[in-house]
């Protein structure tokens, strides 16, 4: 499981294991509330560790909306699963791993590399951590031109920022 932040591209947390269970989706969460803040929503797939009355109840006590893709469409899901195909050309598909903990160590590693170095052309050639200490009027310019470059334009999308 890969938790990521859409507006930054933040790899906030991957959980690895052999079954993830609701308990182990929401410690995770509950650890990603306490580093950064709590969401307004949660886009995830309809597996049984997500559907859960735990998770929901959770989401509710947190003021959290979650939002559940429909069943078999990945691409509404698009930035998580465009990141799970990095991961997996990027990592996994490099290694001989022979562990759910070695496999959570090497997530981490790259989590680390891949939110403060690795350069992510959807925010300029920034890093996300690079990325989140600019002002957020040249966090829109930002991305106003790298989506230009790329033919999609962001104003179209993006709310006014008051000057």
């Amino acid at each position: 499981m890969n938790i990521i932040d859409e507006y930054p591209r933040e790899h906030l947390a991957s959980l690895i294991d052999r079954s993830i269970s609701a308990i182990g989706v929401i410690s995770v969460l509950d650890g990603i509330v306490a580093e950064h803040q709590v969401p307004i929503y949660i886009r995830m797939d309809n597996g049984p560790e997500f559907i859960s009355h735990a998770l929901a109840a959770w989401a509710k006590e947190m003021g959290v909306t979650l939002y559940f893709i429909d069943p078999g469409s990945p691409w509404q899901n698009g930035k998580c699963e465009s990141f799970n195909s990095l991961l997996r050309d990027e990592l996994l598909n490099g290694e001989l791993i022979s562990s759910a903990t070695e496999a959570q160590v090497l997530a981490e590693r790259y989590r680390k590399n891949y939110n403060t170095t690795r350069a992510h052309g959807s925010l300029g050639y920034l890093s996300p951590h690079e990325f989140l200490t600019l002002d957020v009027k040249t966090q829109r310019l930002v991305l106003t031109r790298s989506a230009s470059s790329r033919n999609f334009y962001a104003e179209r999308y993006l709310c006014p920022v008051a000057a």
